[in-house]
């Protein structure tokens, strides 16, 4: 907020002042001009500075006890002074108003020369014993001329804080008064709150101008004194107050405001900072390329392309919320192809949905190892890939242990299973024999399950460093760095070359269901 403040200010000072320059030049001609065209054309200046105020700061302000202003005849205004913004509100509140003013301020370039078209009262402070009879002479002639004159009657701007034994009222207006014969009306204001004395920084809200009703012309000067002082400072006190109480709501309105803003400015900046992150991570693999990542202000939307020796991935699609414990997706929308020494399966679609407790900060083996000894909990949602013949598709949590092994099951659904153990044979992963093994495996924990022909559902579990189908144990997981249930090759890949599979220990009765279909079974373990 203090960062808006700041701008709000600095673009409102350009603006004020420079609507102050235009239109002290434009208004260059009009000095030759009748008065009342003159008085026109400064209550068009006036009123364009408030906007400017109102819609650029954000300042208002609110008359009250304008039926107190006489609407015949001369009269005085006595009004608390408190910084420059009252000043500027003069002329849209008393019309033609003549305000007592140093003379100096005459010699100014372009703004003394429409101070002094406008018919003020400059008095030369310097001659001080002739400045009080400058001041009556000067008002009553203005007075005689049926225009309003105002007075600040403690003589200078004072700050809301400041008492009147500190700066007490002169004596100037009450000889004025006694003088001229006419009504004399006090005013009390807060525009210290929002306009302060000599300072560059503004404060939005709403100024309060209170017009008092009129003090009578003839009465006694002392009477008349005590009771502008009285109501002039109570009502100031009153409208400061007032104006501080509303200054501190909205400071409390504006804290949930706030709070959203820092929250979009830190998501944002954690945003890009995860971008970044992920982006230099990736172009720092060789195998990844035509990283990109975007998205803004939603999930990322991240694709790259794979290429080594055993995988090519055209396109690889990610899709998550740069926040921890968040589901991320991932696809392959145009497969893939995975080539090992003895052959290559390709896939035609691949996509996986990953709830994972902690992320890991890189896609490095040492960093990847780092992770898993965490013991991340990762849950896979909808895991499928599609061949031309056949599907795999898996759900199911896994938690690492203490050795960043991961443990845990997946139900796993393959349909035309037959063709499957087909692809893992063609890359060179089971002999002929433990091809025959497996499938009539297959075959019989299928022969229960109420699905689809060549469809079978069974459970996949990693125990310790076991890795089981059913209650069948196919394969064991090598020591070192694990990840998935397989030993990392590189950064990111698996290198399916390291599983190696057992024969499996196999119950009689599926050794004697293996015999029926003409396949030997296995001898045992030793």
């Amino acid at each position: 907020m203090a960062i808006i403040y700041f701008f709000q200010n600095i673009i409102f000072n350009i603006l004020f002042y420079g609507a102050c320059l235009f239109f002290s030049l434009i208004y260059l001609p009009a000095l030759f001009m009748p008065k009342k065209i003159y008085i026109v054309l400064l209550h068009i200046y006036f009123w364009s500075l408030w906007q400017i105020e109102k819609y650029i700061l954000g300042l208002d302000f609110e008359v009250r006890g304008r039926e107190n202003i006489p609407t015949q005849g001369a009269y005085l205004v006595a009004a608390k002074h408190q910084s420059a913004y009252e000043t500027l509100k003069l002329h849209l509140l008393f019309g033609d108003p003549a305000v007592i003013l140093k003379r100096e301020l005459y010699h100014i370039p372009l703004w003394g020369w429409h101070a002094a078209k406008s018919d003020m009262i400059a008095i030369d402070r310097s001659r001080h014993k002739e400045a009080i009879k400058m001041i009556i002479n000067g008002a009553q002639e203005k007075l005689s001329a049926g225009r309003p004159v105002v007075i600040f009657p403690q003589g200078t701007r004072v700050s809301v804080d400041t008492t009147i034994k500190e700066k007490p009222y002169k004596s100037g207006i009450m000889r004025i008064y006694e003088a001229s014969n006419v009504p004399l009306v006090p005013m009390a204001l807060n525009t210290g709150l929002y306009w302060p004395r000599n300072s560059f920084f503004k404060k939005p809200g709403k100024i309060i101008l209170s017009i008092m009703p009129p003090i009578p012309a003839g009465l006694p000067p002392e009477e008349v004194e005590k009771t502008m002082i009285e109501q002039i400072e109570t009502e100031t006190h009153k409208l400061v107050k007032e104006g501080r109480e509303m200054q501190n709501q909205k400071k409390k309105s504006v804290i949930l405001p706030a709070i959203i803003i820092v929250a979009l400015l830190a998501y944002t900046g954690a945003w890009f900072t995860g971008k970044n992150i992920i982006s230099k991570t990736l172009n720092g693999l060789q195998e990844f390329s035509e990283v990109r990542i975007d998205g803004f202000p939603a999930k990322y939307n991240a694709t790259a392309k794979i290429t080594t020796e055993e995988l090519s991935i055209p396109v690889l699609k990610g899709n998550f919320w740069p926040l921890p414990a968040t589901q991320a997706y991932f696809a392959a929308p145009e497969g893939f192809n995975y080539t090992s020494k003895k052959g290559t399966v390709t896939a035609k679609d691949a996509n996986v949905a990953l709830n994972v407790s902690k992320w890991p900060q890189n896609l490095t083996n040492e960093a990847l190892y780092a992770w898993a000894l965490t013991g991340p909990q990762i849950i896979v949602q909808n895991a499928k890939i599609l061949f031309d013949d056949s599907e795999v598709s898996a759900t199911g949590s896994f938690i690492c242990n203490e050795e960043g092994i991961p443990q845990g099951s997946a139900l796993i659904s393959l349909k035309n299973y037959d063709h499957i153990v087909e692809k893992i044979s063609a890359l060179g992963f089971l002999d002929r024999n433990q091809k025959n093994i497996i499938i009539s495996l297959l075959q019989f924990y299928s022969k229960g399950q109420a699905v689809a022909p060549d469809t079978i559902t069974l459970t996949l579990r990693i125990e310790q460093r076991n890795l089981m189908i059913g209650p069948f144990t196919v394969a064991y997981l090598e020591e070192g760095p694990v990840f998935w249930g397989v030993k990392l090759a590189s950064p990111y890949r698996v290198d399916l070359d390291t599983i190696e599979i057992p024969e499996p220990v196999l119950p009689p009765e599926v050794q004697e269901h293996m015999k029926k279909l003409g396949v030997e079974p296995p001898a045992p373990q030793q």
